[in-house]
This record gives C-alpha cells, structure tokens and sequence, in this order.
C-alpha cells in the first residue's frame, strides 16, 4: 500500500502484555475497511513476547510499520514517535488494551470530515471508569439508554445512534486517548502530546484543553464502540497511579496557568 493511500494510522505503544496486542491488531484487521496503517510502537518488550506480537502484526492485510526502542521510553514518547512517523490523514491513537467495533475508522472519522472545526473524535467503551463508559453514559445523558455490553452492542448501538455525535472537550469532559481520533493538522497546529506526563495519565487532559484554547472541537460518537481494558499496564508493572496522578496533575495545573496567560497555546 503506497503513503498516498493511507487515510487512517493505527499509533499503538506497546511494552509485552502480548495475548492483548494480538486480540488489538487482529480487531483492526477484522473491522477496518478504511485504508490504514499499524504504527506499532515497541517499547522495549521482552524477546518472547516481542515475537508474539510481531506474528500478529505480520499477517496478511496488517499493514504494520514498526518503531522499536530497545528500552521502555513511557508511553507518551512512544505514542509521539508514532505520531512522526505515520502517514495517514487522521491518526486514531490506540492502547494495546483495546478491541475497536465494527468499522471504527470509518465511524471516527466522519464527524472529522463534516465539519472544519472538529479536529477529535472518540467512541463509546465498556470500561466502568471513566466517563466515556456505557454506565457513566446512561447516568449522565438518560436519553442515549446504551443497552448492557453484549456480543451484539457494537451492531446494536450503530442502528440506534448512527453518527449521531455529542460536543465534549475542555477540562471537564476530555476524549481519552485509550481511543481517539484526530486530524493529523491538529499536531501542526498544537504540537505533540506532552512527554512531561511519561507513562500516562493527563496526557490526553493537557491537549484536550490546548485544543480548547485553539478553537479546536471534540465530538463523542455514540455509534462507535471500542472495547477496553482499563490500566492494564499499570496493573501488570504496579505503577504508583495515585502518585503518578498527583505528580501529573501538578503538571496540568502549571501548563494551563500557561494557556491562560498566552490566550492559546
């Protein structure tokens, strides 16, 4: 597949956790029409799993372009080198934890193309934390009455929805990047994600409101799914995430003292 052809790069940093990564990239080859690439972003996984992985990732129709550190970098700067390195339009960043719905691409990049102003998109999950989950959902908007995850929500949620999409953004309502959508020129215009933030956790916050302040809209899809192991990395090396999310939100705080005093970014 030649560059020109591209219109979707797949960013997905990985460090092992290989029985996850196969199940993410075999998701995208099952439900993704749109023409795409795998930016698979190694981040100094073990050789065993390093080679599950790469089976996965090699099989026919993946479309996979490898980056690989020999040491784990954190998660933002893999996600960013990613990000340099990938030829699509649109880059939909992705955790390895993930499996993305039925013609999730395709149903990210819609609202991006309708309207100029709207430079993110994310889906609906199944993940209890975070407010992008089905349950927090239905709590906050009574009228989207998401049914319980099944075998058949994904099929379910598209008739229901369409491209029906919501306005979010800013501080209190960020698309998290565990899965999101944004418009390559959104990086041109604001620059990479923070790499102060290291392993995660505020990431997505901190350009969420970079966005805000540069007029840049975000929309919820409420027809696109994408299924989510929340934190398994964290999990899987025990992180401190209480201190990681303390540390980090030090960090938001002074960057957004900082938009505000220069309108913008």
């Amino acid at each position: 597949m030649s560059n020109s052809n591209i219109e979707v790069s797949f960013v997905i940093p990985t460090y092992n956790l290989p029985d996850k990564t196969v199940k993410c990239f075999s998701s995208i080859r099952a439900n993704t029409k749109t023409p795409y690439e795998i930016m698979w972003v190694d981040n100094g996984s073990t050789d065993s799993n390093f080679k599950i992985m790469k089976r996965a990732a090699t099989r026919p129709r993946m479309h996979t372009k490898l980056i690989k550190f020999k040491h784990n970098k954190g998660f933002v700067k893999a996600t960013n080198a990613g990000i340099m390195e990938s030829k699509g339009k649109y880059i939909i960043l992705l955790n390895n934890d993930t499996e993305i719905g039925w013609m999730l691409a395709a149903k990210l990049i819609r609202p991006l193309v309708k309207a100029a102003d709207v430079f993110a998109s994310g889906p609906v999950t199944d993940s209890m934390i975070g407010w992008q989950g089905v349950p927090n959902l239905n709590r906050r908007w009574n009228d989207l009455a998401y049914p319980n995850v099944d075998s058949d929500f994904d099929k379910v949620i598209a008739k229901k929805h369409g491209g029906k999409c919501i306005e979010v953004g800013g501080r209190k309502l960020p698309l998290s990047f565990f899965c999101c959508c944004i418009k390559r020129e959104t990086f041109d215009k604001i620059g990479l994600l923070d790499e102060a933030f290291g392993v995660g956790l505020g990431d997505d916050d901190d350009f969420a409101i970079r966005m805000a302040y540069n007029g840049m809209k975000q929309m919820l899809v409420l027809g696109a799914y994408c299924a989510h192991s929340h934190r398994t990395t964290f999990h899987a090396l025990n992180l401190p995430v209480d201190s990681i999310r303390r540390k980090n939100t030090r960090i938001l705080k002074e960057n957004e003292k900082k938009y505000k005093l220069d309108g913008k970014l």
